[in-house]
């Protein structure tokens, strides 16, 4: 699989697969394997033995390279852009940002999730896949997943009139007979209550920046963005725990090490007026200053 040639796009171009791609591929199979040998299909894990495939340097590099979240003065610009475009997917992006919400609990969010009165979203389902043509509503990553979070006033206000829309749009689909959301009354959806494919949001997203002159930073890193500018703006660790729902802050910690460290070498920084090759010495009255010259 780290031969060139392995992924082969739509136009026939030829490239390597990324290394995690590679694990991903290990995992899905070791999982697969397992579950056989539990099913007494198998009598031996055809994988046991063999060691999981690392991500290599290159990868590696790149991975870090890569800053797959807005800097705070980029978050304002690609906020303000949102906040005046036309595009039908401008409050699901919003509240990617604002939220900081994964991509699959935004498709799942229901009508019933939406507290209008005490502007916050309830979190506790999820779409990241399809079965049989049907999306699979899973409860969402964990426990501390499941929560409500609060989001500004003016979202909730314009979510309100989205939702009423929403409403007008699904009265029309079932009297004409074209709706397919059954008893679920999805926030998000193109107009007959069917959710959304889950890669349809990414790629639109992407579609988005692309046109909008943004660099590409994923729909996923719309969540990273609301972390850091929190942070920025002076947010704890645990208070962004709670908002990302993290089942610990040491999650939280981990993830956004980067952000915490450049916070603290800027607070640092704030003591470098007391360095005394730069700042004046205090002498007081009647003495003479013994600094070298």
């Amino acid at each position: 699989m780290r031969k060139p040639g392995a992924r082969v796009d739509k136009k026939g171009t030829k490239s390597t697969l990324a290394s995690r791609t590679i694990q991903y591929a290990y995992d899905v199979t070791n999982s697969i394997f397992q579950r056989a040998v539990e099913w007494r299909v198998l009598t031996k894990n055809p994988l046991e033995g063999v060691k999981r495939p690392q991500i290599s340097k290159e990868d590696k590099k790149a991975r870090k390279d890569r800053k797959n979240y807005f800097e705070e003065d980029e978050a304002v610009e690609v906020i303000d852009k949102l906040l005046y475009t036309d595009s039908k997917w401008r409050l699901f992006f919003l509240g990617a940002i604002m939220g900081g919400f994964r991509r699959g609990e935004l498709i799942a969010l229901d009508e019933d999730d939406c507290d209008f009165e005490n502007n916050r979203l309830r979190i506790d389902e999820s779409i990241s896949s399809t079965k049989n043509g049907q999306a699979d509503i899973t409860d969402t990553k964990n426990e501390a997943s499941n929560d409500y979070v609060d989001m500004p006033q003016w979202y909730i206000e314009e979510l309100a009139v989205h939702v009423k829309g929403m409403r007008k749009l699904r009265f029309e689909a079932k009297a004409n007979g074209t709706w397919q959301g059954g008893d679920r009354n999805f926030v998000f959806h193109s107009g007959t209550g069917k959710p959304y494919y889950h890669t349809t949001p990414s790629q639109q997203w992407k579609n988005w920046c692309e046109r909008h002159g943004f660099r590409n930073v994923s729909l996923h890193g719309l969540r990273h963005t609301n972390a850091t500018y929190l942070l920025g703006q002076g947010a704890s660790i645990k208070e962004i725990q709670h908002r990302l729902r993290h089942s610990t802050s040491q999650v939280t910690s981990d993830t956004y090490a980067h952000v915490t460290k450049k916070l603290s070498r800027k607070t640092t920084a704030h003591l470098d007026v007391f360095d005394p090759k730069v700042r004046p010495q205090f002498v007081p009255k009647g003495e003479k200053s013994n600094r070298s010259k």
